[in-house]
């Protein structure tokens, strides 16, 4: 039996190609040949995609596209500590406050608000890349938000949590003692 819908993929529009990159009830193999011949906008929505399958996410981190992988860290369909190391470093600096927030400690725009699975020594980098660095009026609001994001994420090591308790900003520093009292509490 064949199936019409895959038959027809190279006919479709983009934006009837985006739809179905968004469709979490997509097959495999529809997934696959997005990942290998849709357009940027279609892999950006597959890579956001809920139900994506492995094939898919393989071909996505083998692409170029450095927000595609990192969004499929920020949609947790890369969970491998090395693999977000090796992502992070390919993005490193090169993206702004919101986006580092987005794909590596919590996602906004994900069907679900969640954390990643970013190792603590990458939290590290990022606090030392985004957030230990001189504000300015333009991102002292992303500052705050990715220093609270930090200290809620579940994997926020403990030198960054009394640090974030120390903050002179009232919801990072109660964003800190939480996770000093989650950090306590695990290790015991």
């Amino acid at each position: 039996m064949t199936n019409r819908l895959y038959d027809n993929l190279d006919r479709m529009t983009r934006s009837e190609l985006n739809n179905l990159a968004r469709n979490k009830y997509c097959d495999d193999k529809i997934q696959v040949w997005i990942a290998h011949n849709a357009h940027i906008q279609a892999r950006y929505y597959l890579a956001d995609n809920p139900s994506l399958c492995e094939e898919a996410t393989n071909v996505l981190l083998k692409g170029r596209s450095r927000i595609v992988k990192g969004m499929l860290v920020g949609s947790s369909a890369v969970d491998d500590p090395d693999t977000i190391r090796h992502i992070y470093s390919e993005l490193r600096l090169r993206l702004n406050n919101w986006r580092v927030n987005n794909f590596f400690v919590r996602n906004y725009w994900g069907r679900t608000i969640s954390s990643t699975a970013t190792p603590s020594d990458v939290l590290s980098r990022i606090y030392k890349d985004y957030v230990d660095v001189p504000e300015d009026n333009h991102t002292r609001y992303w500052i705050r938000n990715l220093e609270r994001n930090i200290a809620s994420h579940p994997n926020c090591p403990l030198p960054l949590a009394i640090r974030f308790s120390q903050s002179d900003k009232p919801d990072v520093k109660k964003a800190g003692f939480d996770a000093i009292v989650r950090i306590n509490t695990q290790k015991n």
